[in-house]
């Protein structure tokens, strides 16, 4: 109970983009994703980074663990990640290996022609224990190929 109230206040934490004046071009700003489900509009074109817990099929990123086990696509973002050969198993289905698990993702925010945000062009997933301590994040998988396209 405990860890998923200081979870939810670090997900909801006031992480503001910037004020007045546009961001830098190519720079990643860490923002709640709370505010990016909230506010999509405000982060299209941008790099960003988000907190989350990744899906099992790794391409949604949810609140928390209770919101992905309910599906409940209202408090997610859909992420598209480009699977290198080695991401794929031998049967074929692809894998970051940070599925099922809380993860900070490094993407551009898009709208797509049919008007759906995602977090596209993913370089870089990293995870920590649920103890949420986000400065002992570790690498988990990483295009460096998806950053540079950036």
């Amino acid at each position: 109970m405990i860890r998923t109230f200081i979870l939810t206040a670090i997900l909801f934490a006031p992480l503001s983009l910037w004020a007045d004046k546009p961001p830098e071009s190519g720079a990643t700003y860490y923002v709640s994703l709370a505010k990016v489900i909230v506010e999509p509009k405000s982060f299209v074109g941008y790099n960003i980074s988000v907190v989350g817990f990744l899906s099992n099929t790794g391409d949604v990123l949810y609140l928390t663990e209770d919101h992905a086990r309910a599906r409940d696509i209202a408090t997610a973002v859909y992420i598209s990640v480009a699977y290198r050969d080695s991401d794929i198993s031998a049967h074929g289905i692809p894998s970051t290996g940070c599925e099922s698990k809380f993860v900070r993702v490094f993407g551009r925010f898009d709208q797509s022609d049919g008007g759906e945000f995602s977090i596209r062009s993913v370089h870089k997933i990293q995870t920590f224990d649920r103890g949420g301590d986000l400065k002992l994040a570790q690498d988990c998988w990483s295009n460096p190929a998806a950053a540079s396209a950036n």
